[in-house]
């Protein structure tokens, strides 16, 4: 897939000319990677879901291993391949070969596939709200008109801010250092502590209380970095 004129100068075998690192760009990249770490929403369906609930906790700790094994992978091939040259998204790295645009269609049709899924906890809330709101009948028409209504103004909200911010990297930055901080460090540490303070033991106390400093450090100078690197 190499196209020198896409940037690809090298291969896994042959690597591009690469830095070992950019340190200046380290708050920034942090926010990038938390978001491929973030699934929280869909967690207690797949408890709900599994035969044997005893298996949970062996079942995410194996699935975060897989995925960061993976994800790393992909990115160290991906980076070896384009070097310094690699864009912010991948396929604007590949070149126009069927193999290439195959694997374009494929990005692109997997968020289609993820967005009705991840907005379905939204969109149900919001209906509710409306229609408790406006006292409508939970099984008649009115109710069914104003659930299309509400997810129908979702999607096209979500349209109107990949709209206003077309920067790939800036979204995923500023969604990963906010959004992924606060619920994979921040809030469960928060809430843990709130509900087991009496039982917990002086060094668990003191652990958890690091962490939720840690994931509001991480939020704060995450979203500045990503803020800063795109406004230049």
């Amino acid at each position: 897939y190499c196209v020198p004129e896409n940037g690809c100068t090298g291969s896994i075998m042959h690597p591009s000319p690469t830095e070992f690192a950019r340190w200046e760009s380290v708050p920034s990249v942090v926010g990038l990677g938390m978001v491929g770490f973030v699934g929280h929403a869909i967690f207690p369906s797949i408890r709900n879901d599994m035969q044997d609930k005893r298996q949970y906790n062996r079942v995410m700790n194996i699935s975060y291993v897989i995925a960061t094994i993976v994800y790393v992978g992909i990115a160290s091939a991906g980076y070896l391949m384009f070097g310094a040259s690699c864009q912010e998204e991948i396929t604007l790295n590949l070149g126009r070969s069927f193999i290439s645009q195959l694997t374009v269609w494929v990005i692109v049709v997997n968020p289609l596939t993820k967005f009705p899924l991840s907005m379905a906890p939204v969109g149900l809330g919001c209906e509710h709200a409306a229609i408790s709101y406006l006292k409508l009948d939970p099984a008649g028409t009115p109710s069914l008109v104003t659930s299309l209504i509400v997810r129908t103004s979702l999607a096209l909200l979500a349209l109107a801010l990949v709209s206003a911010v077309p920067s790939f990297g800036l979204v995923m930055g500023v969604i990963g250092a906010t959004c992924s901080f606060s619920l994979s460090v921040t809030l469960p540490s928060l809430f843990y502590l709130g509900l087991c303070w009496g039982s917990m033991s002086g060094f668990k106390r003191v652990t958890y209380c690091f962490l939720v400093f840690l994931g509001v450090l991480g939020a704060v100078l995450g979203t500045v970095a990503a803020v800063l690197r795109h406004s230049k």
